[in-house]
């Protein structure tokens, strides 16, 4: 037991240490802006102060800023309080105190007070801080908006100000090397200021870099001009949105290039649809469209959120049968070209099929035009399987196609058309199910003329499937029934594939769709079974003598001469499994998902009436085969579940495959129950498919403590319905 429940323990910590982490209240952090000597500057350090008295007030904070919660921009006008990430004393105080000593560091004034004194000071220093903030993104940024005012002792006169607004880019995304970043920002421009003030209390203002030519510099004027110089390339941003229309779950891409006075590509980045994305002030070209043949110049503004208008038009493209059922369909969209009168191609895709689950039809970004949508590889000029479709600047269409797939005329087209959204034809729905046949004939008189052999092999799979979804619960139930018979000359008719699965999983999503990386976390319940419906016999080569023991290893029955046994009876092994947990669906793309389960579980095998050969032993000097029932199981544990989906990979093929773990906890050194199930199917033409299927299971309490392996394969029509 302990083996098992230290497998079990490992594999679930690893699998679910993310949700885990969750479970544990959130540390509180504070974070001090410190006065660190090692950024002074040796050139502002004065020999003589000045004979002024100085006194640092208390800052302005802006309102939003005003507050213990770091603050962190998602965007420029949407921001969000970090709760365990304080600034541990109030930005009023802390950020003239390090001011201050940075001033009193220099020896610039005879004194510099943050408490009010005896006498009055010659100056008063304002600190007026507008942002102080974290912004977001894939490139976070440190962002500071800081104004140093000195006046003179009445506050009306103005001797020096110095404004700054700069961003410093984050390597490191901790909330520590963000107050550090701070820390440093609020340091460098108190050393701007005070080059400022020795240049102008020297009587010699000093406004611009420009000035070096004019006169020669002193050190507090040279390191002046740096930083007036360093002010002119401190970058500002803006962000670009492009929005479509149509509700889309996959990404779609378009390209930035970036345009210096001339429109000159200087630099190309890459942008994602309905996601706003930040960059440097300044001109771009927007390319996008499917052959990138839809372009814009636009302007990014500072502290701005530019949204491109949508010049370009969207369609989508759904084909069903005549049952209203998504049909996977081969198509191909063609613009129309007005100066010869002919098509031109713009491309190819596969509509979605009703099987492929979660999946969206393409979003095809267009210019304004006219297009043709041809069937089945057809060309615009067979005028064949083709409909047409007339797209606006701004238009957001989907093209309803009706096709009959078992039509016998030679095309398949129906009819096509807009339809109005509100009708929803062709969308999801509560049943899915489908029928998938096999049959194989054949006959050969090679042995005798006038009575040749003959063999009939009929398999199919009956897949049925329920999905729900009442926020913030999701149902899903899944039964597939596989069948195969054969008949043939001198045989009696026998079943040869026998099996049913029934499973079932509830879902509770705690965190909205909108919460990215929390949104695929779920809550789960489920219920599987698996059974068969028919007795199942093992034939042997000849004549065989069979004594049946029962779980005991007492002598039930013994036959003689026989050419078959009974080893199961209908609906055993009944085989039940339960359990409950956490579970995170991973998306590899619009085609594949990978699902990790972490649970408790249990497991039940009935296994009335079901035997499986033991030994062969010789009774009073006759052969028997012996058999004996198996026990029935009841097993408890931690279970671990992975699953992994991909549906029409490379236009061909879809595999379904899980792998499920039980480590039990009430036996002593017993391996995991462990069952794996793979289907892989190859589309070969519209219902046509090759499907091959393995299923593999290992139980070492079991009577067959080895790998146990069931396999086939096999040409498949399917019906869906």
């Amino acid at each position: 037991m302990r083996k098992s429940l230290i497998f079990g323990i490992l594999l679930l910590t690893l699998l679910m240490a993310g949700c885990f982490a969750k479970v544990d209240r959130a540390q509180t952090n504070y974070y001090v802006l410190d006065y660190q000597s090692s950024t002074e500057v040796p050139d502002l350090v004065m020999q003589n102060h000045n004979g002024k008295a100085l006194h640092v007030m208390n800052g302005r904070i802006n309102r939003t800023y005003n507050r213990n919660q770091i603050v962190v921009k998602e965007s420029f006008y949407q921001v969000r309080f970090l709760s365990d990430e304080l600034w541990a004393n109030r930005l009023s105080d802390a950020i003239p105190a390090i001011i201050s000593q940075r001033l009193r560091a220099y020896n610039i004034f005879s004194s510099v007070s943050r408490e009010a004194t005896e006498h009055d000071p010659d100056y008063y220093l304002e600190t007026n801080v507008l942002n102080i903030e974290k912004i977001e993104g894939k490139q976070p940024r440190a962002f500071l908006r800081i104004e140093l005012i000195l006046r003179d002792s009445s506050g009306e006169k103005t001797i020096v100000a110095h404004s700054a607004e700069r961003y410093s880019e984050l390597t490191d995304d901790s909330t520590v090397y963000f107050v550090q970043v701070i820390n440093n920002m609020i340091m460098e421009e108190t050393n701007t200021f005070a080059a400022k003030y020795i240049a102008h209390s020297a009587g010699r203002p000093f406004t611009s870099s420009k000035d070096e030519g004019l006169r020669r510099l002193s050190a507090p004027e040279r390191y002046l001009a740096e930083q007036l110089e360093h002010e002119d390339v401190h970058p500002s941003f803006g962000e670009l949105l492009l929005r479509t229309k149509a509700n889309v779950t996959t990404e779609l891409k378009y390209t930035i290039e970036a345009l210096d006075s001339l429109n000159t590509v200087i630099a190309t980045y890459t942008g994602e649809f309905n996601e706003p994305i930040q960059l440097l002030t300044g001109r771009y070209r927007i390319i996008t469209g499917h052959n990138e043949d839809i372009s814009m110049i636009l302007d990014i503004h500072p502290m701005q959120r530019t949204v491109v208008p949508r010049d370009w038009c969207e369609l989508r493209v759904r084909i069903l049968d005549l049952s209203q059922d998504r049909v996977r369909q081969n198509y191909d969209i063609w613009s129309r070209n007005e100066e010869d009168l002919g098509y031109n191609r713009v491309g190819q895709d596969f509509s979605v099929g009703d099987e492929e689950h979660g999946i969206d039809e393409k979003l095809w970004i267009l210019p304004p035009g006219n297009y043709m949508v041809t069937l089945s590889g057809y060309s615009w000029s067979d005028l064949k399987d083709f409909t047409t479709v007339c797209l606006n600047q701004g238009d957001s269409h989907l093209l309803t196609v009706i096709v009959d797939p078992a039509s016998s005329s030679g095309t398949i087209f129906v009819g096509a058309g807009i339809l109005a959204d509100e009708m929803d034809i062709g969308g999801a729905k509560l049943h899915k199910g489908a029928i998938h046949a096999n049959v194989n004939f054949t006959s050969n008189n090679e042995a005798d003329k006038n009575d040749p052999t003959f063999s009939l092999n009929l398999n199919g799979s009956f897949d049925n499937t329920i999905d729900y979804e009442f926020k913030p619960f999701h149902y899903n139930l899944r039964s597939i029934y596989d069948v195969g018979a054969n008949f043939s000359k001198n045989n009696d008719f026998r079943i040869n594939l026998d099996g049913y699965s029934m499973k079932n999983v509830l879902l509770l999503y705690p965190w909205s769709r909108d919460r990215k990386l929390l949104n695929n976390f779920a809550v789960y319940a489920r219920a599987d079974l698996s059974t068969h419906f028919w007795d199942e016999y093992t034939y042997f080569s000849g004549k065989r003598n069979i004594l049946l023991k029962n779980t005991d290893d007492v002598e039930i029955d013994r036959m003689h001469d026989q050419e078959r046994l009974r080893t199961k009876v209908s609906l055993y092994p009944l085989r039940l499994k339960e359990g409950g947990g956490l579970t995170y669906r991973l998306n590899l793309g619009p085609n594949g998902s990978v699902s990790l389960r972490g649970g408790y579980g249990w497991q039940q095998d009935l296994n009335r009436c079901a035997f499986s050969h033991k030994e062969s032993k010789t009774i009073d000097g006759t052969p028997y085969e012996v058999y004996m029932e198996s026990s029935d199981k009841f097993d408890r544990g931690i279970e671990a579940t992975l699953i992994l989906s991909a549906v029409n990979i490379l236009k061909i093929f879809s595999l379904n495959s899980s792998i499920d773990a039980l480590f039990p906890t009430d036996e002593m050194g017993v391996m995991p129950r462990i069952e794996n199930e793979n289907r892989l199917n190859f589309r070969i033409y519209r219902n046509v498919s090759l499907d091959f299927r393995l299923n593999l299971h290992y139980d070492e309490y079991s009577d067959n403590s080895r790998w146990i392996y069931d396999y086939s394969t096999y040409l498949r029509m399917s019906l869906f319905y």
